[in-house]
């Protein structure tokens, strides 16, 4: 070894450990040639879901591949969107129970944009913000805890009452003044939702 390179094997050894080959060094992935920024994880978030809700079908690798070449000409390979999908949030697990998945229609998400903008446009004007609610409260209502022995605490009734309907509007500086609702449900048990209809909510506006 040392007449051939006119230097020892232990140097050899040792440059051989210290100076990386430049085939390593300049290696360059697939993943690194192709550019994935925030907009493209939005058309990979909504191609994903198209898949769901508008062909009804299971969003395997090779059918995401194949829209993501249409709608975004997607140039990369399988492998690299499988990465791509990791980098935006999504998982390859069991699907435990397709109540899971949020099924939205597309006019629901259209009408959520919408309701966005116009609020973001009040708010930079200035424009005080109000939002109404409704709750239901039954009248006999008690705590459910307390402190107690054998002898001494708190009997809860039988009836939990009457339920009252309770409908109020407030923004970041508290409840609006006389904007408070409060009446008697039809029904004591059930959704109370539907208490709240057009005829009640004329009411509350007037």
């Amino acid at each position: 070894m040392r007449v051939m390179t006119g230097v020892s094997r232990k140097t050899i050894t040792r440059l051989k450990k210290n100076v990386l080959p430049a085939s390593k060094k300049d290696r360059k992935t697939g993943k690194d040639n192709v550019i994935f920024d925030s907009f493209d994880k939005g058309v990979l978030r909504r191609t994903v879901k198209s898949i769901y809700q508008d062909k009804n079908r299971l969003p395997t690798m090779a059918i995401i591949l194949q829209d993501m070449k249409e709608r975004l000409h997607f140039t990369g390979s399988q492998e690299q969107l499988r990465c791509f999908m990791r980098e935006t949030g999504f998982t390859w697990k069991k699907c435990a129970s397709n109540r899971k998945l949020l099924m939205e229609r597309e006019d629901v998400v259209q009408c959520r944009i919408r309701y966005r903008k116009a609020l973001c446009k009040d708010r930079q004007a200035g424009r005080r913000i109000v939002y109404m609610n409704e709750t239901y409260v039954n009248s006999g209502h008690t705590a459910n805890k307390c402190w107690q022995m054998d002898t001494i605490g708190m009997h809860v009734p039988f009836s939990k009452g009457e339920r009252l309907i309770i409908v109020h509007a407030g923004s970041d500086q508290g409840f609006v003044p006389g904007a408070s609702l409060v009446f008697k449900a039809h029904s004591s048990i059930g959704d109370y939702h539907n208490e709240m209809n057009s005829a009640n909510f004329q009411v509350y506006i007037i």
